[in-house]
């Protein structure tokens, strides 16, 4: 009897993480957004959004849904700088009927200039759904240095779902801000290139600060310049990088040497580095920040100053590349072997190889089941890995300015080919199975009966929990860990909350918090030990939050 009451109190902490909770005292909305004000397109979506506030200033709603319409275009006139939540969502698309989603693009202004970046996420969390965003004007002026999305508020949450990111030359997501929660969840990113400046075209970038979460799942990066993951040179506490697809890039895919909880798994990495590197390039850091040749696996000790801020130490780190495909055509191992002064990327670097096999430092690196192999691309894939080239031998020799190798199949790059028109499934049946979920390697959405296959397994498994907007339990960091871990969390108002630490049977362990907390982000500690103060056994425990009709729970593991 006792067995089965111990059972019936574990499955209430587990299911506890399923209930809702009530979040807004104003109950959300949600309002159309006009493309045209005044007769004018140029800015109307920012006279709309920005000046929908109350006579003081303050915003009507709060919780307001942002919707835009599928087939019209807005026009930005300046940099739209967001101080409150924001959702800017679009209807999903009809498969009988495909109509383009809303297209956000920027306006060309009486003085024929354009803003560099669309929208400033200066605070508060984001939510963006079925978009389309472009950096090209109705002109057809490609654009330069032009990012889509800055992120500038400290601790905030950011979702980009189902979205296109089209031709930007800097960055689509850009990162400035501290501890940031990042997901990317079925969007596509294509034809980010900047004329000259080959580094220019990624699609996550971060700043040199620290970083909690960024989530990139079922995402194409197609036809771009530079990095599709960019932690940048400082901590990043979790990352997950799985199931994307990323056809060509001129450099590197990832730069992210101070992770220390990351997996990176079931992703095609086809003709990445495409450039090349030049022995100057090498030497002063350009593609890998400590003189090494640039490798799809490249990883870094944590700096002493970092690591100690964190306290973290390099046992600590738990980095997984798992399954992976990665390949470079014949016609781009000619072009570097046809300059002999060109040195190919590679797999695994020297530096990383040496932590990976340093099991006593390094105990939890994991680089298993990756594999070289064409995933056979169709014909017209290919003629894109031709454009790349020619791109890449004109900046090589000197004589690059303004080819751009876009896949433009309609020679308009304003209009968008809805739907896109590009084709990235594959012939290469063995690759079809081998994830580590059985599933396709690559962007599950080129496949999309296998993607309900997944979202059927994952929701089984639970990992697709949605959380009340405002209300966030994080997974604890480091995890497994020994002898102290952090534990984040996220309330919307003030109120009572508690946390505790149970043991398998459902047992208190012992009580982290149980006060009234301020809205907003906060940090509780475990040091391992019991409410007596002694040190707990190894195993998995269970922590819960409750927080008024919120409560969530996550499993963590103790090791000695």
């Amino acid at each position: 009897m006792k067995g089965k009451v111990a059972v019936a109190v574990l499955a209430v902490v587990l299911a506890a993480a399923m209930l809702p909770g009530q979040i807004f005292a104003q109950a959300p909305d949600t309002v159309i957004v006009p493309n045209i004000i005044d007769n004018n397109p140029v800015g109307a979506i920012n006279k709309f959004i920005l000046g929908d506030t109350t006579a003081t200033g303050e915003r009507v709603n709060p919780n307001r849904v942002y919707k835009l319409e599928r087939g019209k275009i807005y026009f930005f006139d300046s940099a739209m700088e967001v101080y409150f939540d924001l959702k800017l969502i679009a209807d999903p698309d009809d498969p009988d009927n495909p109509t383009p989603p809303p297209i956000l693009a920027p306006g060309i202004l009486p003085d024929g200039s354009s803003p560099g970046t669309l929208i400033k996420m200066m605070k508060g969390n984001g939510c963006f759904k079925n978009l389309y965003f472009t950096g090209v004007r109705p002109d057809e002026k490609p654009p330069g240095w032009v990012s889509c999305i800055q992120l500038r508020g400290d601790s905030a949450r950011y979702v980009f779902k189902n979205c296109v990111f089209d031709a930007f030359g800097g960055t689509a997501v850009r990162n400035y801000a501290n501890w940031t929660k990042t997901y990317i969840y079925d969007c596509e990113f294509r034809n980010m290139i900047h004329p000259t400046g080959w580094f220019g075209g990624s699609c996550y970038l971060s700043s040199p600060v620290p970083t909690d979460t960024i989530v990139m799942v079922n995402n194409t990066e197609f036809n771009c310049g530079s990095y599709l993951y960019v932690p940048n040179r400082e901590i990043n506490r979790y990352s997950r990088i799985e199931h994307n697809t990323v056809f060509t890039t001129h450099v590197n895919v990832f730069y992210a040497p101070y992770v220390s909880n990351v997996t990176y798994a079931n992703n095609i990495l086809y003709s990445v580095c495409t450039m090349g590197q030049r022995d100057v390039e090498i030497e002063g850091g350009w593609f890998d920040w400590d003189g090494e040749i640039s490798g799809i696996v490249s990883i870094d000790t944590i700096p002493p100053d970092i690591a100690s801020r964190e306290g973290i130490t390099e046992a600590d780190r738990r980095v997984w590349f798992l399954n992976n495909e990665y390949f470079w055509p014949q016609k781009v191992k000619d072009f570097w072997a046809s300059a002999d002064t060109l040195t190919p990327p590679v797999w695994i670097n020297n530096r990383t190889q040496a932590m990976l096999n340093d099991k006593e430092h390094w105990p939890n690196f994991k680089v298993e089941g990756n594999i070289e192999a064409d995933p056979g691309f169709n014909d017209e894939m290919m003629t894109v890995v031709d454009s790349l080239l020619k791109y890449c031998r004109l900046l090589r020799t000197g004589q690059q300015q303004d080819y751009r190798h876009y896949y433009d199949p309609d020679h308009d790059l304003f209009a968008v080919q809805w739907p896109l028109p590009e084709d990235l499934t594959y012939s290469n049946t063995s690759l079809m199975t081998a994830g580590t979920d059985g599933l396709p390697l690559g962007d599950l959405n080129w496949y999309p009966d296998k993607k309900a296959e997944w979202l059927t397994a994952v929701k089984e498994e639970g990992q697709l929990k949605v959380l009340p907007e405002g209300y966030e339990l994080s997974q604890n960091y480091p995890n497994p860990f020994n002898p102290t871990t952090w534990i984040h969390y996220r309330v919307a108002k003030a109120e009572r909350v508690k946390i505790g630490i149970y043991n398998m049977r459902g047992q208190l362990v012992k009580m982290l918090v149980d006060k009234v907390v301020e809205p907003g982000l906060h940090t509780v500690k475990w040091d391992g030990t019991d409410a007596s103060g002694a040190r707990v056994a190894s195993g998995v425990y269970i922590y819960r939050m409750e927080a008024g009709n919120f409560s969530a729970s996550k499993p963590l593991i103790m090791l000695k």
